[in-house]
């Protein structure tokens, strides 16, 4: 590991290149640190990115804005002059003819502020990634996982933090409802799609905190989907109550172990946690993981390998004894 002697940060890498002023945790606050002239372009950018791809994660990561979705992400920064748009090679190759008129490096596509955003052939990249799940299932893929960070800020401070005071949050849940179940519409039968409600997952951090219940009725109720990864490792998540909106056959995915810190949990506390939660989902509709991945950014979190073994080894052990 290498130490920054300025900000102090962590990183994999000697020397490796990142911004030591205090991160933004939000687009809206990254879009805020700029000249009101970028603003505009900033804001126009954001907005192109966040209604074409349906479902995308919105997040900051290297501190700036940064859109995933199943495994596949976009992001942008802002410059002196233009605005960097991150696509990587086979984008820009693909793109080779419209984008003539811009400049290109290897992985990214320059916007100067100097002219329109040419928001046509954003929506176009953007669109691309509607493909994936198509992609995916053609190559013989059968289980695939929403990493829905959207549910995660419509939870208690979440929200507010990213919508407002004020904003019609009962609204703005149909809305994302209504995107999901569209992306999922017509899908194969024997396509499998879950949801994982993350909360961040950032070198042992998180971005959210808060208990379900003022999601779900249209989450657990009325998302089209399998099953749902949910984090209950601590009181962030508030308790199981909730559980009980969840309907038909779906199945719910305990995740009571933390990926965040390398303490080991008591055996006997999870399974104790498990027969709570069985009181609103029957036990073979219930199934136990960690919270979250251990490393969703590349610095990861703060456990040893040895210690993210030991902790899938405790799942097994809980998992076995529970359900034999």
């Amino acid at each position: 590991m290498w130490i920054c002697s300025k900000c102090k940060r962590e990183f994999k890498r000697v020397n490796q290149s990142h911004y030591c002023g205090k991160a933004p945790k939000t687009v809206l606050e990254y879009i805020d640190l700029h000249p009101m002239e970028t603003r505009t372009h900033l804001t126009e950018m954001m907005t192109v990115l966040k209604n074409c791809v349906q479902g995308v994660n919105e997040h900051i990561l290297w501190s700036m804005p940064y859109y995933e979705k199943e495994g596949r992400s976009i992001s942008f920064s802002a410059c002196k002059k233009h605005i960097s748009f991150y696509v990587g090679a086979e984008v820009i190759e693909k793109f080779a003819l419209e984008l003539n008129e811009f400049v290109t490096k290897k992985n990214a596509i320059y916007f100067p502020y100097d002219r329109a955003l040419p928001t046509k052939l954003i929506e176009d990249i953007a669109k691309g990634y509607h493909q994936v799940i198509n992609d995916l299932y053609n190559a013989g893929c059968r289980n695939i996982q929403f990493d829905d960070c959207t549910w995660g800020v419509l939870v208690a401070e979440g929200s507010v933090e990213r919508y407002g005071k004020g904003a019609d949050l009962k609204s703005i849940t149909e809305k994302l409802l209504k995107v999901n179940n569209l992306a999922i519409e017509g899908k194969p039968e024997d396509l499998v799609i879950n949801t994982h409600v993350c909360r961040g997952n950032y070198h042992s951090a998180y971005f959210s905190s808060g208990a379900y219940d003022p999601i779900a009725e249209p989450l657990f109720g009325r998302e089209n989907v399998d099953a749902y990864y949910l984090e209950f490792d601590d009181e962030r998540s508030g308790g199981f109550e909730p559980l009980k909106a969840v309907t038909g056959d779906k199945k719910v995915v305990l995740g009571l172990i933390t990926s965040k810190t390398p303490e080991l949990e008591d055996k006997q506390t999870i399974i104790n946690r498990i027969h709570e939660a069985e009181k609103y989902i029957p036990l073979d509709r219930l199934y136990l993981s960690p919270q979250c991945g251990f490393a969703s950014c590349e610095i990861g979190n703060k456990l040893t390998e040895e210690e993210q073994w030991a902790k899938l080894q405790l799942v097994k052990e809980i998992a076995e004894e529970v359900w034999r």
